[in-house]
């Protein structure tokens, strides 16, 4: 355990701790909760981060034991230009079902990258993702990197696409609310830690399987939300859409690449 979070009122308390490898198995329930299932990392790849990388990867325990958030996050170099910023696939070694940052963890980089982050979520609403990000920012603090940064996956434009005529994903990165917040909910979350926005990736996340596997992930993951909008392409409610190409089907993904300062900002 490396910190105890204090709650105001009747909230509760959580406990802050580096991935241990035992935590293997509740890491991957929780992702599979919140996760579509081709983009859950596996449990030996889980198991494997926690062992090899335990210094940035972070969870949230609360009082009875089970954990109810957790953030993961790889050492890389970067330059500083973010054009040289290349995909989320590329910075974890792979797809997520197939990286475990082995062949892309530097010990001794200048920048750590959030990967992905879970939360529990019958209990969204906690803030607990902001707790998670600024304890990673004191990591890097500690480490001496220079850079924090993000491929950050807006979650609120899957939904956003079906319910709305067509926005593309830069259009809807740029939206905001009546009081100039970002309108997706973790880019706005990740405003309010002062991320400065990069630069799009449009194919930051891609998957590939055969036919059979799509139809199943339409069968059983959320199949009121699949639409055929275009002959073979299918929106599934998540931020990339899948393209079917005769025998397999591919699931790519747009991301917005973001830096968060490392010293917090002063009100």
């Amino acid at each position: 355990m490396i910190e105890r979070e204090r709650n105001e009122g009747e909230r509760p308390q959580y406990h802050l701790e580096h991935w241990k490898p035992t935590d293997t198995s509740a890491i991957h329930r929780l992702e599979k909760a919140c996760w579509a299932p081709w983009l859950s990392k596996p449990e030996q790849h889980i198991e494997a981060i926690a062992r090899n990388f335990p210094q940035t990867q972070l969870l949230l325990r609360n009082q009875r034991g089970d954990i109810a958030a957790t953030v993961t996050a790889n050492r890389i170099n970067w330059d500083g230009d973010p054009l040289s910023l290349t995909t989320w696939d590329a910075v974890a070694g792979g797809s997520e079902q197939a990286s475990d940052y082995a062949e892309t963890y530097i010990p001794d980089g200048n920048t750590l990258c959030l990967m992905s982050m879970s939360v529990d979520p019958t209990i969204q609403g906690e803030r607990l993702a902001p707790r998670l990000v600024k304890r990673m920012r004191d990591i890097a603090k500690e480490l001496g990197v220079e850079h924090l940064i993000s491929s950050f996956r807006p979650n609120g434009y899957g939904d956003f696409k079906l319910k709305h005529s067509p926005t593309t994903f830069a259009e809807y990165c740029m939206m905001t609310r009546e009081d100039g917040e970002p309108l997706d909910p973790w880019l706005r979350s990740a405003s309010r830690l002062g991320m400065q926005p990069l630069r799009i990736e449009e194919r930051s996340m891609v998957v590939e399987v055969p036919i059979g596997t799509f139809n199943e992930y339409r069968e059983t993951y959320r199949p009121y939300k699949w639409k055929e909008v275009d002959t073979n392409k299918w929106e599934c409610g998540e931020t990339g859409n899948w393209q079917v190409k005769g025998d397999h089907a591919v699931y790519s993904e747009p991301n917005l690449w973001g830096e968060i300062p490392i010293q917090q900002p002063q009100n």
